[in-house]
């Protein structure tokens, strides 16, 4: 509640009376980010900051296990949404993380890996075959599909080739650490005090003596806690 994170725990609420209608499940070792149906089995998915997606019964018995791939500091990613691919399979589905990739699952197994230049916050299945789009925080909507008469079209070769030159130059920026702009754009770490967050957890950027860092907000202490320097492009870094 009032968008706080609590034990990473999975509850169940009668939403007539507003109360906990059972034991609450606590199997992921992050946030828990989206839930979503899985009509074929009655159960629905979890996916979460651990790096993991959990597939559920309804009520909320994990049977089974998927694991995104590392990041290359060697930590999980957050995986923000997941969702069934066709609508009669628990085993073909489609997730995204906050590292830019897009995996797709067969029999749940890891399948193909799409990397993006940016974080990927939602995945959507389209049709019946399969094919998806996804979302980015670059604004960018990205159309995927098996269908050959779509995948040969000149267009479609042209749309590929953009982004994989697109995710090749995000990585250099990375690479190379925070841009003087990056910095100057930061909010002076000595004026963090005037700068409330909004929500437990929640990460800005700080400029402190000229050093990028991350910093959480957290609710009970009122202030911002230095979470580590940040390696890459202020929009795309990692935290070390």
């Amino acid at each position: 509640m009032n968008n706080k994170i609590a034990n990473f725990q999975l509850r169940f609420w009668d939403p007539s009376t507003g109360s906990q209608i059972s034991s609450s499940i606590k199997d992921h070792d992050g946030s828990i980010r989206s839930l979503s149906a899985l009509p074929s089995i009655d159960g629905f998915f979890t996916t979460s900051n651990d790096g993991t997606i959990r597939v559920r019964t309804i009520d909320g018995v994990s049977v089974s296990q998927l694991v995104h791939p590392i990041q290359d500091d060697g930590s999980p990613p957050f995986v923000l949404n997941c969702k069934a691919l066709l609508p009669n399979s628990e085993s073909n589905l489609v997730s995204c993380s906050e590292d830019g990739n897009v995996v797709v699952w067969s029999n749940m197994s890891l399948l193909q890996a799409i990397p993006h230049p940016s974080c990927v916050w939602c995945v959507l299945p389209i049709n019946s075959q399969g094919d998806f789009i996804t979302g980015d925080s670059e604004g960018v909507v990205r159309y995927f599909s098996k269908d050959a008469a779509l995948t040969s079209l000149d267009t479609s070769i042209q749309l590929t080739n953009q982004l994989i030159n697109r995710v090749i130059e995000e990585k250099k920026k990375r690479e190379s650490g925070p841009s003087s702009e990056d910095l100057a754009k930061a909010t002076k770490w000595e004026q963090s005090s005037q700068h409330r967050g909004k929500s437990e957890g929640q990460v800005m950027l700080f400029n402190k003596n000229n050093v990028l860092i991350a910093a959480q907000w957290s609710v009970a202490s009122g202030t911002w806690i230095e979470v580590g320097q940040v390696s890459g492009k202020a929009n795309q870094g990692q935290i070390n």
